[in-house]
C-alpha cells in the first residue's frame, strides 16, 4: 500500500475543534517564521470560523486514525463571475513528522480531486516568500506564479513602516 493511498481525509467534526486550534496554533507558530511582521492569530476568531462558516472546507489528513496534518479550502463563486466556480486553499499543514514521505502530496491530490469533482475552474493559494519549501511543494503539484503581490505594513501610529527582504 503506497502513502497516497493509505491517507484519508475527513471533515473536522464539531467535538474536534479545540484539537484542530491546538494544531492551527502549531501550525501558524511556524507559519510566523515565514513572516518579518507578527500577524495577530485569534484563537477565538479562528473557533467562530470553524463553527460557523459555510463556505471553508476543514478536513483532517489521516492515516489509520492517526492525524497527519490538516487543510482548509474554499470553494465557491469567481468574486464577480458568479457563473464560474473558484477554489482557494487557505491553509495546509503536515506535522513536521509526517514530512518528505508522500503524506502532503496524498492529502493535497484528496483536496484537489474535491475541487475537481465540485467543477472548479481554477485554484488559488498563496505562499509567503520566505517559504520556499511550500513553494516548491505547490510547484510540484503544477501550481505556477500567476502574479506578485505587495504589501506597505504601516507603524502603530499611522506612518508608513516598509517591510524589509
Amino acid at each position: 500500500m503506497t502513502v497516497e493511498s493509505a491517507v484519508q481525509a475527513r471533515p473536522v467534526a464539531s467535538g474536534e475543534v479545540e484539537e484542530f486550534l491546538d494544531w492551527f496554533e502549531r501550525y501558524w507558530r511556524e507559519l510566523e517564521t515565514f513572516n518579518d511582521y507578527p500577524d495577530p492569530y485569534s484563537r477565538d476568531e479562528y473557533r467562530r470560523l470553524v463553527q460557523t462558516s459555510t463556505d471553508h472546507t476543514f478536513w483532517w489528513g489521516e492515516r489509520d486514525g492517526e492525524r497527519l496534518g490538516f487543510c482548509v479550502f474554499t470553494i465557491g463563486p469567481h468574486w464577480y463571475r458568479q457563473d464560474l466556480t473558484d477554489g482557494y486553499v487557505d491553509e495546509f499543514y503536515i506535522a513536521p513528522e509526517h514530512r518528505r514521505g508522500g503524506t502532503g502530496r496524498a492529502l493535497a491530490t484528496l483536496m484537489l480531486a474535491e475541487f475537481g469533482r465540485r467543477k472548479v475552474r481554477e485554484v488559488q493559494l498563496s505562499v509567503l516568500l520566505r517559504n520556499e519549501r511550500a513553494a516548491a511543494f505547490w510547484s510540484s503539484l503544477g501550481f505556477g506564479k500567476m502574479m506578485y503581490k505587495y504589501a506597505l505594513p504601516y507603524a502603530a501610529d499611522g506612518s508608513p513602516n516598509p517591510h524589509r527582504d
